[in-house]
């Protein structure tokens, strides 16, 4: 949905509307499928930051209250100084006059972006944005430095060897269990990396495994359904797009839990002789919800543990991802030597825990696997599958195996030869 311009506002409510006082607005209504291209021209406009410059990096914030634009940044570097240029928002946007607030020497890239916080608002879900954004750029050392639009100094974020940078908003949880922060994207020598600024607190350097290991630019974007799209492109020029998982809690329809509350109240009647007064009846009302979720629980690790008496060749805790049930030896142990132990029980220590004994296994070689043949164990709703997982046993005491010894001699009559 669109705004109506103040002008064309105007005009609409005039009593009189005619071609003879230039107030005569018609409509025209263009009806088609959706689109994911942008098809129709009058939704493409630009507006000119600068005339005649040669910007090697640029970036574009814009600052909201609630649903509405109030004023649009842009950064560019241009001729290794970061410009910074401010603009209060109109439409059409070639009416926006922008004006200088900050320039930066010695800049290389530069990126740009809003802090803020996600608010529902009826069926709607706003963005509100602090009102200065903050300001990332590189120097010509590889030094990655921010901080926000007009402060005096900077600080460093990353000392060196950084190369291409963007900047986004990830997304927050309706019920404050999910925060993304402010998530800044960098590539050093090759690989692509990100630092989180979280209630105002820098996490850790974590890498994005799954981007290519050549990586020389990096383009950041929050998706319409909150979930984080980077645009990587490698030293052949191919392009990839890495896409996260969705984080997006109680923002999106995605979940449906219906509760059904049922009550039983009994009222005494109370009769006063003179006079009577307000009563106050206390409820207290309990509920159990609990999600069942229609998939096999999967074992997601296992580690041999001290049989009690300081022997950890016997048994194996192995832990599984969901609830199960009627524990059963189905599950077998091997190493990368062929070697094969069975199962000689199985005990449920907890919901999702199974500790497993099997024969003595101080001479496995190697990494160790556990697997399951599918048989009684159950999950919340569906029998456990098949499945495997491999651990490193630790503290293994490997015994030798006497080699064979000879027990008797006895000669016999040879009926090979003639007599």
């Amino acid at each position: 949905m669109r705004e109506i311009e103040t002008e064309l506002l105007t005009r609409i409510l005039k009593n009189v509307q005619s071609v003879q006082n230039e107030n005569a607005p018609s409509v025209e209504i263009i009806v088609s499928r959706a689109n994911t291209p942008i098809l129709c021209p009058e939704y493409w406009q630009e507006s000119v930051v600068t005339a005649d410059t040669t910007a090697t990096c640029t970036s574009v914030a814009v600052k909201k209250t609630g649903r509405k634009i109030t004023d649009v940044y842009v950064s560019y570097v241009a001729g290794g100084v970061l410009i910074v240029k401010k603009a209060a928002f109109l439409l059409p946007v070639t009416r926006m006059v922008w004006e200088t607030v900050e320039t930066i020497e010695g800049a290389v890239a530069c990126a740009i972006e809003f802090d803020g916080t996600f608010r529902r608002i009826d069926r709607d879900i706003e963005y509100r944005t602090e009102d200065v954004p903050w300001i990332f750029y590189t120097t010509t050392a590889g030094t990655l430095m921010y901080g926000h639009v007009g402060d005096e100094t900077f600080d460093t974020l990353i000392a060196s060897n950084v190369g291409a940078i963007d900047v986004v908003k990830g997304v927050e949880g309706q019920y404050g269990e999910i925060s993304q922060g402010l998530i800044v994207f960098y590539i050093v020598s090759g690989g692509v990396f990100y630092r989180q600024l979280i209630d105002g607190e820098w996490q850790g350097q974590e890498s994005v495994s799954i981007a290519p290991i050549n990586a020389v630019s990096v383009k950041a974007e929050r998706l319409f359904d909150f979930r984080i799209v980077l645009h990587v492109t490698d030293t052949t020029g191919a392009l990839w797009e890495v896409i996260s998982k969705m984080e997006a809690s109680g923002w999106n329809g995605i979940e449906n839990i219906a509760v059904t509350l049922s009550q039983k109240n009994s009222v005494t009647a109370i009769v006063y002789p003179i006079g009577c007064g307000y009563e106050f009846l206390p409820a207290a009302i309990s509920q159990d919800n609990k999600i069942l979720y229609a998939f096999s629980p999967v074992m997601i690790t296992a580690e041999n543990i001290n049989n009690g008496e300081g022997n950890y060749g016997y048994k194996v805790r192995v832990t599984f991802d969901e609830r199960i049930f009627d524990p059963m030896c189905g599950f077998i142990l091997t190493d990368e030597a062929s070697g094969a132990w069975s199962c000689s029980s199985a005990i449920k220590i907890s919901d999702k825990v199974l500790e497993l004994t099997f024969g003595n296994f101080n001479n496995a070689d190697g990494d160790c696997t556990v697997t399951y043949t599918p048989g009684t164990i159950m999950g919340d709703v569906v029998p456990l599958e098949a499945g495997a997982v491999v651990f490193s046993p630790t503290n293994l005491i490997p015994f030798a195996v006497d080699a064979p010894k000879v027990v008797t001699i006895t000669n016999i009559e040879d009926w090979s030869g003639s007599i």
